[in-house]
């Protein structure tokens, strides 16, 4: 009913009414529209970066309506209990190599190909770098890219350098295991704005490399919990990794930082608290409300 408060949780910049990366296009004016008329009934849109809360401000939603919620996790989820040597092992890896972690689906907007690319032409550089690929097909889908990525992998003869997982049921292991977890996102429109992926390799102490797309940015910072490349640059993507590679001091400093961060900003306790602030909000307003429409006795 009219006295019910509404709230929208809004997940990407994916406002497209067609299929595609709409966050990487500027919207035309009857899908503007549409996008208003949408977000109109709603009380609260709750978005989980400030890059998203900007987006819906530039379209010309009130500031009011939009509350900033974080996505979170439980640091206490991540915590160590086991050491990488361990974790190796336990994978079946050499203890010796340096092991760069790709979590993720085959699909473009996950810029795997970009990785393949750039390990590519470091190979020979470092011999003992090692790709560990969590992913794998749940389901059959329109966006997959899985022939495209495994026939990239043989073109490149990169099957000495990569170990594939398949779908994971445990991804503390294979983060613990990591020396470092590249996420190369083309763009955010077809997962969360800030990639959960990522929140949970600096829940566990894993420094990052990542693009400059989307809510990425906030949580990285500037370089202090890991290192932002282009999208689709395939220069600065192997520069970066050769980066963290040679430097180990840089990539403890960026575990460090990156799990103080999500400790601080990222808990579930502050999401909840947030959380319960709009509902609270909102629900005291529509008791209000809906005293001083009662009829008077």
């Amino acid at each position: 009913t009219a006295d019910v408060p509404m709230v929208f949780s809004l997940y990407s910049p994916n406002f497209g009414a067609l299929p595609g990366h709409s966050c990487t296009k500027n919207l035309g004016t009857a899908e503007e529209q549409v996008t208003l008329a949408s977000f109109h009934p709603f009380d609260r849109i709750m978005v989980p970066s400030e890059n998203l809360r900007r987006t819906l401000v530039r379209l010309g939603i009130n500031e009011d309506k939009i509350a900033h919620v974080p996505p979170s996790v439980d640091p206490a989820m991540f915590r160590p209990t086991k050491t990488q040597i361990e974790a190796r092992r336990e994978l079946g890896l050499n203890e010796d190599s340096t092991i760069v972690v790709f979590v993720g689906n085959y699909s473009q907007w996950k810029g795997v190909d970009v990785l393949l690319h750039s390990l590519s032409r470091l190979r020979q550089e470092f011999p003992n770098l090692l790709l560990l690929a969590a992913w794998g097909e749940p389901y059959k889908w329109s966006g997959n890219q899985k022939e495209r990525v495994l026939g990239m992998i043989a073109e490149l003869q990169l099957e000495p350098i990569i170990r594939q997982t398949g779908i994971v049921n445990d991804i503390h292991t294979v983060l613990t295991a990591a020396d470092f977890l590249v996420a190369p996102f083309r763009c955010t429109c077809k997962v969360l704005d800030q990639p959960l992926s990522i929140l949970e390799a600096m829940a566990s102490g894993v420094p990052i490399i990542s693009t400059s797309v989307g809510g990425i940015p906030e949580m990285l910072g500037e370089n202090q919990r890991g290192l932002l490349v282009e999208p689709e640059n395939a220069d600065q993507l192997t520069d970066a990794i050769r980066i963290l590679v040679l430097d180990r001091t840089t990539r403890e400093r960026m575990a460090s930082s990156g799990r103080e961060w999500v400790l601080k900003n990222a808990g579930p306790q502050h999401g909840d608290a947030v959380t319960g602030s709009i509902y609270d909000t909102l629900v005291g307003r529509a008791t209000e409300h809906h005293v001083m429409k009662e009829p008077a006795r």
